[in-house]
């Protein structure tokens, strides 16, 4: 049947398929982005877990260094709130920096290389300027 239907759309190219092969194939895309995103979420939450079990038990062990007197005279529910809010931007900068910054930093020194070889120096440096 699939076989059947391709050979027949292949065989009858009409101006009525443009629409539908955009609409499809933007509907594929869609449905690629969102699955490659929630793949990468998938591989990052261990990381991202990993650092921030770090980072919360090096203040609980601040915490417990602390004098008596200043743990006595804290409120210790704005402690908690202050390492909770801290272990979250952790992951955010984390998240921003892996998914965000480094990729563009690597897609521009790819460019850059590209213009070095391809059409000269001069052209990269001027790219970098600007």
């Amino acid at each position: 049947l699939l076989g059947k239907l391709v050979d027949h759309v292949a065989s009858t190219p009409s101006i009525e398929m443009i629409p539908i092969v955009f609409l499809v194939s933007y509907a594929l895309a869609r449905i690629g982005a969102s699955g490659f995103s929630e793949l990468r979420s998938a591989i990052f939450a261990r990381v991202s877990q990993v650092a921030c079990r770090h980072i919360a038990c090096d203040a609980f062990r601040h915490l417990h260094s602390l004098d008596l007197d200043y743990l006595l005279t804290a409120k210790s529910g704005e402690l908690s709130t202050i390492i909770s809010r801290g272990v979250r931007s952790t992951t955010s900068i984390l998240n921003m920096m892996l998914f965000q910054v480094v990729p563009t930093i690597f897609e521009f020194s790819l460019v850059l290389y590209v213009l070095t070889t391809s059409v000269g120096p001069l052209t990269a440096a001027i790219t970098v300027g600007t």
